[in-house]
Parts: C-alpha cells; structure tokens; sequence
C-alpha cells in the first residue's frame, strides 16, 4: 500500500514538472513573440502609425497647396506690377516705339497748327510768356474747339542781319548748349502733356543760293537729332523738323531774283532747285536713321505757296507717294474775300492778274499724294496786305473760315489748318 502511494506520488511529481516545463516554454516562446514585435513591430501598431503619417502628410500637401496659391498670386501681382511699369514706361518715353500714333495727325481734319519765330523768354518763363503762350494754344482768344496741337517753333535765337545778304547766326542755342537743353526739355515736355507735338522751325530762301548756304539746313536736321538723343523720354523731344525755305522771297541782296534765272523744265533756277531736292534728302535720311536707333518717328514737313505747284521742280519732286516730306504746309494767305467769280477766295483761290490761282480746292486737286495742311495769314499790313490777312477781319470770322473747312473736307487728303503766326501783333493780338 505504502509503495503504490509513492508510485502515485512520483507521478504526480513527474506532471508538475511537465507542466511547468510546458509553460516555461509557452512564456518564453511569448517573450520571443514580443521581442520580435518590439523589433519589427506589431501590424496593428503599424498601421496606425502609417494612418498618422498619411495624415501629416495630407496636411503637408495642404500646405504646400496654399503656398502654391500665395506663390501664384504672388505672380499675379508680379505681372500686374509688370504691366504698370510697362504703362509707366510709355507714359514716361512716349508711345509704343513701334506704333503709328506719331502720324496719326496726318489723317485728322481738326489738326490745327500754329508758328512761332520768336522764342524770347518762353524757356524761362519771363514774365509769364510760357505761361501765356499754353494758356493761348489751349484756347486761342477762349475757344477750346480750336486748341493747337502742333507747335512750329524756331527756338534758337538769332542776331539780326540781311536775311537775304547773308546766313543768320545763332546767338542763343537751347539745342546743343548743355546749359539751355534742360528748359528745351521741359518746355516740350509741358507741350506734350498739353497735347501739343513741337516741330523744329528753320528758314532762311538764300540757304539754295551756293552750296555752303545749302549745308546749313542740313546740319540743323542733325542738331534737332543731336538735341533729341540728349533724353530718353520722347516727351522731350522735338516731333519733328519743319523747313519754310521760300527762293521767291530773296528779292534783294546779291542773290535778288537768281531763283527765276536760268530755269529747270517746268521749275525755276536748276542748281537752286537741285539744292533744294538735296537739303530734303539730306534731312530725310537723318531723321529716318534716327527713327532706326530710336524707334521714334519725327516728321518732316515744308511750307510751300499757294501756286507752288506751278514749280515743276518742287512739286514734282513732292508730289508722290514716296515723297520725301510726310506732308506740306499750304500758305493759302486769302481772308475769304469773294473772288472776281464772286466766290470766296480761300476756298477758290483769286485772281494774280491772269489766273485765278490757289485756294483749297485747287491745292487739293494738285497735291494729290502727300497729306495738306492749309494755312492762314494773321499779320498785319507791314507783314501782308489786307487781301492776304485776317488782321482786319478779326478771329470771329476766321474761325468761320475754319469751321467751314473741317466740314466739307473731313473726307479728303486735307489734314487740317495752321495760323501764322503767335505774335501780339498777329494772331496772340488779333481782335474779334
């Protein structure tokens, strides 16, 4: 009996160990379970922790979407900011170098152009007559609807001689004095502001008498160009040259009358015509390789009489549609008297002794290719006679004249009317 006890007791003994054995092994098999996972990590724990980085990135991508959107209206604004430079830029150096805005005038009837010899005290504003003279062309004698827009402006000054006994010298030069140049600038900027384009005016008729004479002209083109390349802004700049070289008028000197000896076929004088074809060709290539460097546009245009087509030689040589000048200056000096058909005579032209002669109606039928501005005189009688001038007449009914003109001949090649000329004398003082 004791020792089937002990059997049973051993056996039991033998179980115990075994069991113990066996989850010994189970916790040591857990322990290497959990250490794997500590290691490679648990699934679950795993995925929770990609849920939280798909998160972080979710909220990096949003991120960097709405600094993609700053950063995209950052550019807008860069753009924007682009585009007002670029306008303050025209603004600043004048129209699209490229554009045709310089000629635009050549097609507008209401053009209205004004002349002006004497430029003592306009650049300094002496006494106020700057002031005065763009308070008159933004309303001559009140009259805003004929408002200048284009200024012919000799603006050197000159010591008086002959002007058929010799070449005037200069005596005052805002174009190529670098202490002058500055009010130059800002006169023709203030002009540009007000809508006024400023032309270059020069004359003298004995420049066609000789071949150095001649060279003059020429060399004022390139002064113009000299004094235009002094600033980038175009504002400040002249528009173009605009030459009144009138032969007829040497009447006295030593060159009296050569002009209507020795004449071309259908012209006058050869060599002073020849001249007179070499000083526009001169100044047409100077201005039109300006234009090249620049990309700025200056005219070239000419006074011409009222009969100057019965001149073969200038206007053959004019009227084409290469012409050298981008148009002429038509000095129609007739107050609108009727005529000996009884016809107004700025329209009709009047009777020189055997022709009825000049007026708008004949100009326009000569000069055919090249834009015409048609011209009015308003100097007194020691300047021209009564017939010739608005002196007598008084504004009120030149400006009726003009009205008269804009109407009728907005559908033509006329491209609008000048005044000669600002003076107290002339137009600046001319009465109602």
């Amino acid at each position: 009996m004791a020792g089937k006890s002990l059997r049973r007791f051993a056996l039991l003994i033998s179980l115990s160990l075994l069991v113990a054995a066996g989850c010994n092994e189970d916790a040591l098999e857990d322990d290497e379970t959990n250490q794997s996972a500590d290691e490679n990590g648990d699934p679950s724990d795993s995925n929770g922790a990609d849920d939280e980085k798909d998160e972080e990135d979710d909220e990096k991508d949003e991120e960097d979407d709405e600094k993609d959107e700053e950063d995209d209206e950052k550019d807008e604004g860069d753009d924007e900011k682009d585009e007002e430079d670029d306008e303050k830029d025209e603004e600043q150096n004048g129209e699209d170098p490229g554009s045709d805005d310089e000629l635009a005038f050549l097609d507008d009837i209401n053009t209205m152009g004004m002349w002006l010899w004497d430029p003592t005290g306009l650049l300094d504003n002496a006494g106020g007559a700057k002031d005065e003279l763009f308070t008159f062309m933004a309303a001559p004698h009140g009259h805003e609807e004929y408002a200048i827009d284009r200024l012919f402006m000799e603006a050197r000054g000159y010591t008086y001689v002959d002007p058929n006994e010799e070449i005037r010298p200069v005596s005052w030069d805002p174009l190529l004095d670098p202490d002058l140049q500055p009010m130059m600038r800002q006169f023709l900027q203030r002009a540009s502001h007000q809508g006024v384009a400023v032309e270059y005016l020069a004359a003298q008729g004995i420049w066609l008498a000789t071949d150095e004479y001649a060279e003059v002209p020429k060399q004022k083109c390139r002064d113009v160009v000299t004094f235009n390349l002094t600033t980038e802004n175009v504002e400040e700049r002249f528009a173009g040259v605009h030459l009144d070289i009138e032969p007829f008028t040497v009447t006295s000197g030593p060159y009296a009358n050569e002009y209507f000896e020795n004449p071309g076929p259908g012209g006058y004088n050869v060599e002073w015509t020849e001249r007179w074809h070499a000083i526009m060709e001169s100044c047409r290539e100077t201005l039109d390789e300006y234009a090249e460097e620049t990309g700025h546009k200056m005219v070239l245009s000419i006074d011409v009489a009222r009969w100057a087509y019965y001149d073969g030689g200038i206007y053959e040589y004019v009227n084409r549609p290469d012409s050298p000048v981008d148009y002429i200056a038509i000095m129609n000096y007739y107050d609108n008297r009727p005529n000996i058909n009884g016809d107004p005579s700025f329209f009709y032209g009047d009777h020189d002794g055997m022709n009825l002669v000049g007026g708008v109606e004949e100009n326009l039928e000569m000069w055919d290719q090249v834009p015409v501005m048609f011209a009015v005189e308003t100097g007194p009688p020691e300047i021209a006679p009564a017939e010739w001038s608005f002196y007598d007449n008084g504004y009120l009914e030149m400006f009726e004249v003009f009205d008269e003109y804009f109407e009728n001949y907005a559908d033509t090649h006329a491209m609008g009317m000048a005044v000669h000329y600002y003076h107290p004398t002339a137009y600046q003082g001319l009465d109602p």
